[in-house]
């Protein structure tokens, strides 16, 4: 409970600490939304990482940042029990992810997992959403085609290839 300004402001200060190191994880997996996306001040409403318009298309998500001491430690130990399980498949070479499926009675269930592994995931659907719409002849997102008219026609397995976020 917050019983004093100083308070107020050591958590106000701890929840805009969190939200940078948010938005430095955003920029690490997606370079190109430099200048895009930004920290929304403490206490004002809406999202707590602004997005510009490229940025939304180019990753579609409303985030909220949340910071706890203790809060969320049942989500950590059933996250840590996944990445366990997942480590004993011995399937290394697969590039699994571990994901826990949680909720709490009379709620939506809901999907934990480490943000960088969720922040791949994304950047491997925006990047297959590209293929797509390069495969439909429709401009890709916010990026212009480089590609020579006279080129040939890449083969099928090219034209499918998946970039690594790894």
């Amino acid at each position: 409970m917050i019983d004093s300004a100083k308070e107020s402001h050591k958590r106000k200060l701890k929840g805009e600490k969190h939200q940078y190191e948010v938005l430095d994880l955003l920029l690490e997996v997606f370079h190109e939304l430099s200048g895009e996306l930004s920290s929304c001040h403490m206490c004002s409403h809406g999202e707590d990482i602004k997005f510009s318009d490229k940025a939304r298309d180019i990753l579609p998500i409303s985030i909220e940042c949340k910071t706890s001491i203790k809060g969320y430690s049942r989500a950590y130990k059933d996250l840590a029990q996944a990445q366990r399980q997942t480590r004993m498949l011995g399937r290394a070479e697969d590039d699994i992810t571990p994901v826990a499926f949680v909720n709490e009675e009379a709620m939506p269930i809901l999907v934990v997992l480490y943000a960088i592994d969720y922040l791949k995931l994304q950047r491997e659907n925006y990047l297959l959403r590209q293929q797509i719409r390069r495969l439909t002849n429709e401009e890709p997102i916010n990026q212009q085609s480089n590609e020579d008219e006279t080129c040939e026609e890449p083969s099928i397995q090219e034209k499918f290839k998946v970039i690594s976020c790894a």
